[in-house]
């Protein structure tokens, strides 16, 4: 079985680069995308938990702290790992994902790899000890 990941962001590119990353992933990672925070909220309501949740901060329609706030606030995805990932390196984003639950808070890096080594430890300090789907 893969991992069900579940990733609310709007960019089209950061899209795409998370996507060639977890292809190179040593686990099998199952990929489920929506383009803003209000979609977020309406998918995560409809679906099965993911294992779990990768946030941008700046969407449309309801931004990615928004919608961590919803998620904490649902019994059935309280406990699903929730983790920004977001072009954000304010010291004011980080403080305020932390404060509505983030299990992490992750600047994306503008290298391809250095991008990939941070996707890839928060996938593996957060999906360990789960199974998958």
């Amino acid at each position: 079985m893969a991992y069900q990941v579940f990733l609310a962001e709007d960019d089209g590119d950061h899209i795409m680069l998370l996507e060639r990353a977890l292809a190179r992933y040593g686990k099998p990672v199952t990929l489920t995308v929506a383009r803003d925070g209000q979609q977020a909220i309406e998918m995560l309501g409809r679906s099965p938990p993911p294992d779990m949740i990768l946030l941008d901060i700046n969407m449309p329609r309801r931004t990615g702290l928004e919608v961590l706030g919803v998620v904490r606030s649902r019994p059935r995805l309280k406990a699903v790992p929730a983790v920004i990932l977001t072009t954000s390196a304010r010291e004011e984003d980080r403080r305020r994902s932390l404060d509505l639950g983030a299990d992490a808070f992750v600047t994306k890096p503008t290298s391809f790899k250095a991008f990939t080594d941070a996707l890839y430890a928060v996938l593996d300090t957060h999906l360990e000890g789960w199974a998958p789907g």
